[in-house]
């Protein structure tokens, strides 16, 4: 499916396209850089527990 899109985006004269993925699974980190994705920005996010100790 990713190649299909890709190559609609080519015939239609795209210059660009963005995915976003969680750097942490693993398959996605791997997959996307391979089929020329790069990282545009990065998220950060923490989690704070507000439950008292």
């Amino acid at each position: 499916m990713t190649r299909a899109a890709l190559a609609d985006a080519v015939e239609r004269g795209e210059t660009g396209m963005a995915t976003d993925w969680r750097t942490t699974n693993l398959l996605a980190s791997r997959f996307w850089p391979a089929v020329g994705f790069r990282p545009h920005c990065l998220r950060l996010s923490r989690t704070v527990d507000l439950r008292p100790r």
